[in-house]
């Protein structure tokens, strides 16, 4: 039996035993395996900084709009001149401001409207505010 037991011993020995060049070839792939998980996680951490970089994005593109809206609101406070004056035939008195492309104001006033051929004719008086 003891005999037995030694043989049965000695097949196992041999079975996990395993040659020089295997055991360097176990080494080397143990070792890429594990910069692979290093790696991997890196990929992971890489992308869970990607998304919080979104959310980052999204919350500036958001205050961006708040601001754009919030500057063009000042900037009609600021300067509530129009570039464009609204005349009535049915107010012909008074002076409205109204802002040229190059940031000249004028004074305009309807002074008459007269039927003329198939329209009308207007009559306007301009105001010069810069001097």
């Amino acid at each position: 039996m003891g005999y037995r037991l030694a043989l049965l011993m000695a097949a196992c020995a041999s079975l996990f035993a395993q040659a020089p060049e295997q055991q360097h070839e176990t080494t080397t792939i143990e070792q890429r395996f594990s910069r692979m998980e290093s790696d991997f996680d890196e990929l992971v951490n890489n992308l869970e900084d990607l998304s919080g970089v979104s959310s980052i994005r999204m919350d500036l593109e958001s205050q961006m709009k708040e601001i754009r809206e919030e500057l063009a609101l000042l900037s009609q406070a600021v300067d509530p001149v129009p570039s464009a004056a609204r005349l009535s035939p049915n107010t012909l008195t008074g002076y409205q401001a109204t802002r040229t492309r190059n940031g000249l104001v004028i004074l305009i006033s309807l002074r008459a409207v007269e039927p003329y051929l198939e329209g009308y004719k207007l009559k306007f008086d301009l105001g010069n505010t810069a001097r």
